[in-house]
């Protein structure tokens, strides 16, 4: 594997991280006493390089080199992985435990790579077609360096263009920035409580922050007697919050809750709540929620009468992409706390038009949060199924007021007038129950 590694793709790394580039990037240097360990893997399409650097007998730093290739051997999709670490070994053949409990392993590159790393790393990747992306940070204090410059880096495309990227983004580091370096170093794994009406603050770069709002905590939701047996958040997975980003992006890291009252809220957010207790995203401040703060998904999917054991409206994602034939489907539609079902033969010719290529963008949920819609322009997000397919955006007014009529409602009808019709709370009882919990 080590000829055929250097025959195909050179022993040199494709990109170079030199000593003086490492510590903004919150990696230790390398130091030139230390001893490195090759080893070669292949999997399918797959090739990987993994050294490990021995201080003695202590593994201090890996670097990971991957290459996927294409049927003809050509490279479109490689990655470069550094971290830091401390691994003990006996004489770098034996991996010893992390705790007394443990025993030994045989030094493997997929036993090292297995341990979360001590230290912080850094990530590198170039897919063809999907451009570049990189990570700093620190995954057991779950931290990240806020690198940002997403538009150069994806422009990344071989080494000199990473080494005139780091030039620059060395040249124009902010006073303060080694500060932030060594908080993300030295960070360790927390357990935060947040509750809704929570402010959080994002680093969205080097230079700028962005805020968000907690609008919701799912499981207590869930806990509601006014929430149908058969509904939306039901089936979602992990520990889910909704969210609203403050439509801003500033310098000022110490915004009060009072200064962002004055911006417009983003469209709502169902994440995962890991950047929240992790204290990834540090709480600022906290508000009692007005009920113009609050907004729940308005859903539209697909349903078959008999959906067996699919989700609520995983049935929808099936049929919309011919896994499941369904030439007239009902639709269920569901706003807060108020549901309806629609009967196909109730649903108008302009609206059947439109729910042809549509698909339901509620069904899952966001892993990170992250002020995505919020600093994109309508081009970017207009790439988006989760934002072009949510109702409640302005170019989506005709299909809603459409859906409306439909229903039976005045094409004017707001989340009230739908609670109303539907049996569900009103926005104002939400608000007293949501600042309840």
């Amino acid at each position: 594997m080590p000829v055929q590694w250097e025959k195909e793709f050179g022993s040199q790394h494709f990109i170079t991280l030199e000593n003086e580039v490492r510590p903004y990037f919150a990696l230790e240097k390398m130091a030139s006493r230390w001893e490195n360990q090759v080893f070669y893997s292949k999997t399918n399409l797959w090739r990987k390089r993994t050294e490990l650097f021995f201080d003695g007998d202590i593994i201090r730093k890996v670097i990971e080199e991957e290459k996927k290739l294409s049927a003809n051997g050509e490279i479109y999709q490689q990655s470069y992985r550094e971290y830091d670490t401390c691994l003990q070994t006996r004489e770098r053949k034996l991996l010893l435990p992390l705790t007394k409990r443990g025993k030994p392993k045989p030094l493997t590159a997929s036993a090292v790579g297995n341990i979360t790393p001590f230290g912080c790393t850094f990530l590198l990747e170039m897919e063809k077609g999907r451009g570049t992306t990189l990570y700093a940070g620190n995954f057991r204090g779950n931290q990240q360096l806020p690198v940002g410059e997403a538009e150069k880096i994806a422009a990344i495309q071989n080494d000199s263009d990473f080494q005139k990227f780091a030039k620059w983004y060395i040249a124009t580091c902010p006073d303060d920035y080694f500060a932030k370096v060594e908080r993300v170093k030295n960070s360790v794994h927390q357990t935060v409580k947040y509750r809704t009406g929570d402010i959080f603050r994002v680093e969205y770069d080097r230079f700028s922050y962005c805020y968000g709002l907690v609008t919701g905590e799912v499981r207590k939701i869930l806990k509601w007697k006014e929430l149908p047996e058969e509904h939306s958040l039901r089936s979602l997975m992990t520990v889910p919050v909704m969210v609203r980003f403050y439509l801003l992006i500033t310098e000022k890291a110490n915004m009060s809750p009072e200064e962002l009252s004055g911006y417009a809220l983003g469209r709502v957010k169902i994440c995962s709540d890991n950047d929240l207790i992790w204290g990834t995203h540090p709480i600022v401040g906290h508000r009692t929620l007005t009920a113009e703060e609050i907004e729940f998904p308005l859903v539209c999917s697909r349903m078959l009468s008999d959906r067996g054991n699919m989700t609520l409206l995983g049935q929808d994602s099936l049929i919309h992409d011919g896994l499941i034939s369904a030439p007239e489907p009902d639709y269920y539609v569901e706003w807060g706390t108020a549901q309806t079902v629609l009967p196909y033969g109730k649903l108008s010719s302009t609206l059947k038009d439109w729910l042809k290529s549509y698909s339901c963008p509620w069904g899952g949920v966001q892993m990170g949060i992250f002020p995505d819609e919020e600093t994109c322009s309508e081009e970017e997000k207009a790439e988006w199924i989760s934002y072009r397919n949510n109702l409640q955006i302005p170019q989506n007014r005709p299909m809603m007021q459409e859906l409306f009529r439909c229903l039976g409602l005045p094409d004017t009808a707001e989340f009230d007038d739908f609670a109303e019709a539907f049996g569900g709370l009103t926005i104002e009882e939400l608000a007293k129950r949501l600042n309840a919990e």
